[in-house]
């Protein structure tokens, strides 16, 4: 330690005596020692005294240093350093072995802050076993308690069919941010902001499995939460650009595409703003430049499939050109694998649409290779590959592909996925028995109908008109499923082009039956 050796001598005896008032007077002077020979420049010497200061401040002003532990936890989690983050850790965790009057809610937190190390380092199993001790215990700080739930919801949302006992986790842990986000009611170690902020990123997580389970309209509900929690927060965290991102995401699954631009914008400007202070030396460390500039290039991706459902396929063609060469630059090491995964995806959708299939499986393969780890987006890239598949004939190898993503998209009840999947059935048994497939896509239908994606729900009313022209021409069944299925295509927020054309292909081929010349106003609309 870098304590002055005239304190060292003092401290030791106070300790063996078991005075505390002295423990607490010397403590108290080497804190304000280490903090008037603070470094000129932040390094390992500077980071060793903040670490040291906290260790002395425990001694005599907990709350005070509850607060700094948990801020220079904060951020070193930030800036990715789990060196760091084990390193203060550590210390704190020795000093409780020979202090026993250190406070049971400070104790409760080194433990959620050994949690959080053992989370990050990829030792799930032995982090939610902490967390449910924890949960356990009858004096549990409120805040922290939420944070618990919150951390235990994370983890149970990517253990397949969990996800409805995350999203319960989520529920409690919002009721009680809300109750600590008044004003007058703040938890030791922790200030308003804090509690604003996991409030936000609570009713994030929780827009997520609405999403997952395909309600993005009452997803929608959680992000306005979300957005009205940050805008009462004294300074706005990366987190709410990413808010804004996957605000837009829904609405692009809303068919609110109008909407969805505006918010990608918002996103994009809130990264931009943060990167310019950044640039100026306001941010502490620099690795939340690299994460801010990757969560700037998911923006750009997540427009890019937008621009790929509204038929711009050279403007997304060229922005996911860049995301790819942007994470390719950057060493595998601190590569963002998903961001990378998703891009090649999105890229291998337009390039399938295209035509080329060639390119697109290439695209496909790539982004398999990027997502070995991830536990839900691994099964994107089948779906892609069993369209191709289909479309070249290959029906057995298709099915196979299809069998993969149902299997990988039925662990988290992905009903929107789920939903693509018997869509791509669909189409490829129509080519063997086209009242069988018509039959299947009508009972996926009973369950997708329910959902509040309106782009699937349209590429399905479509797909099942088409089905419904081929089995028995112009039927009722036919006429309905073509009604309902223009409204959702033909929506003012942004109208789905390519839904649109197919319906008014039918339209002509209806009318051709009967007088070819009335055909042709529905063919030249659709072309």
């Amino acid at each position: 330690y870098e304590i002055h050796e005239r304190y060292r001598g003092p401290l030791l005896r106070s300790l063996i005596q078991d005075d505390r008032d002295m423990f607490s007077m010397w403590s108290k002077r080497c804190y304000e020692y280490l903090k008037s020979h603070k470094a000129n420049e932040r390094g390992s010497g500077d980071i060793s005294r903040e670490i040291e200061s906290i260790y002395h401040l425990m001694a005599f002003n907990e709350k005070d240093a509850l607060l700094q532990y948990n801020n220079l936890r904060y951020s070193f989690m930030q800036g990715k350093r789990l060196d760091l983050l084990t390193w203060l850790q550590d210390e704190i965790e020795a000093h409780l072995r020979f202090n026993p009057n250190i406070s049971p809610v400070f104790r409760q937190w080194i433990q959620y802050g050994r949690a959080s190390i053992l989370y990050l380092s990829g030792h799930s199993n032995a982090a939610f076993n902490e967390y449910k001790q924890m949960l356990k215990y009858p004096a549990l700080d409120t805040f922290l308690k939420a944070r618990v739930l919150r951390a235990k919801g994370d983890l149970l949302g990517w253990q397949g069919k969990r996800i409805l006992q995350a999203k319960a986790c989520y529920v409690e842990a919002v009721k009680l941010w809300e109750i600590l986000s008044n004003e007058n009611c703040v938890s030791p170690g922790v200030n308003r902001d804090d509690t604003l902020k996991s409030l936000a990123e609570t009713h994030r997580a929780l827009a997520r499995i609405e999403e997952i389970q395909g309600n993005p309209m009452e997803g929608m509900n959680h992000f306005h939460s979300a957005l009205d929690a940050y805008r009462m927060c004294e300074t706005l965290g990366l987190s709410y650009g990413r808010t804004l991102k996957w605000m837009a995401r829904d609405l692009r699954l809303l068919g609110r595409w109008k909407e969805a631009h505006r918010r990608f914008d918002e996103a994009e400007n809130a990264f931009k703003t943060f990167l310019k202070k950044e640039a100026s030396g306001d941010a502490k460390l620099g690795k939340r430049v690299e994460e801010t500039q990757d969560r700037l290039q998911n923006v750009r991706n997540a427009r890019a499939a937008l621009w790929k459902d509204e038929g711009k396929w050279k403007e997304a063609k060229e922005v996911l050109t860049r995301v790819i060469a942007f994470h390719d630059n950057k060493p595998e090491k601190t590569r963002n694998q998903e961001g990378l995964g998703i891009a090649h995806i999105d890229l291998g959708d337009v390039l399938r649409m295209e035509g080329n299939f060639i390119d697109a499986k290439q695209a496909y393969k790539k982004a398999q290779e990027s997502l070995q780890r991830s536990a839900v987006n691994k099964g994107y890239p089948l779906l892609g590959l069993a369209e191709i598949a289909a479309v070249e004939g290959e029906e057995e190898k298709a099915l196979g592909y299809l069998s993969q993503a149902e299997e990988n998209f039925s662990k988290f009840d992905y009903t929107r996925k789920l939903g693509e999947v018997a869509l791509c059935r669909a189409k490829l048994s129509r080519k063997v028995n086209i009242g069988e497939a018509l039959e299947n896509l009508e009972k996926a239908w009973e369950w997708i109908r329910k959902t509040t994606c309106t782009y699937i729900k349209s590429s399905v009313l479509v797909e099942l008109t088409e089905l419904a022209y081929e089995s028995d021409r112009d039927s009722e069944r036919c006429r309905d499923y073509r009604k309902q299925a223009m409204a959702l295509a033909g929506q003012e927020q942004g109208p789905f082009v390519e839904h649109i054309a197919r319906l008014r292909f039918i339209d002509g081929r209806i009318a051709g039956e009967e007088e070819p010349v009335d055909a042709l106003p529905a063919f030249v609309e659709s072309l």
